[in-house]
């Protein structure tokens, strides 16, 4: 049996599904950018940010802030996030997603780090708004890049001998 769906329904779908594509690019850059605001206003009052390994999980916006700023920012300084192959599931006023991410991040010591991850997410529509229930976090590795990095950031670049 086929359910008929309205222009207004499907329109609707539309716009939440931009919201949350919204959430997930704060996520990254609220990390990357060390705008604790911008991370911070993604999340429900609360939320679990479950991230295992080596930084444990955190429930509710206090312990996600307090993650973020005493543990991963010290230990990760420099990170890029890019995310993709969103998959969105709604149901109602909630909503579950999976995306993948690649991350490059310079550790504490200056070391340069490859991270690839999977985010599972909750999301929830409350006063209209979408924020991330519930995000858990699986890593597949975090590995040091062997080539000689510098904390120097133009130093980083490799262009090709001309001529």
């Amino acid at each position: 049996m086929v359910v008929q769906v309205s222009l207004e329904e499907r329109v609707q779908e539309l716009e939440w599904r931009e919201a949350i594509r919204r959430l997930i690019a704060d996520y990254c850059h609220g990390v990357d950018k060390h705008d604790v605001d911008r991370f911070m206003n993604i999340w429900q009052e609360d939320a679990a940010w479950e991230i295992g390994g080596p930084f444990g999980d955190y429930y509710g916006k206090a312990e996600v802030r307090h993650c973020l700023v005493d543990l991963i920012w010290p230990a990760l300084p420099e990170t890029h996030h890019w995310t993709t192959n969103l998959v969105l599931e709604f149901d109602g006023s909630s909503a579950k997603g999976m995306c993948d991410v690649d991350c490059t991040a310079t550790d504490s010591e200056g070391r340069p780090l490859l991270i690839a991850a999977s985010y599972f997410d909750d999301y929830e529509r409350r006063d209209g708004d979408w924020k991330i229930a519930k995000r858990k976090v699986e890593l597949f590795y975090q590995t040091p890049v062997l080539d000689p990095w510098s904390n120097t950031p133009e130093s980083r670049f490799r262009l090709p001998k001309q001529g």
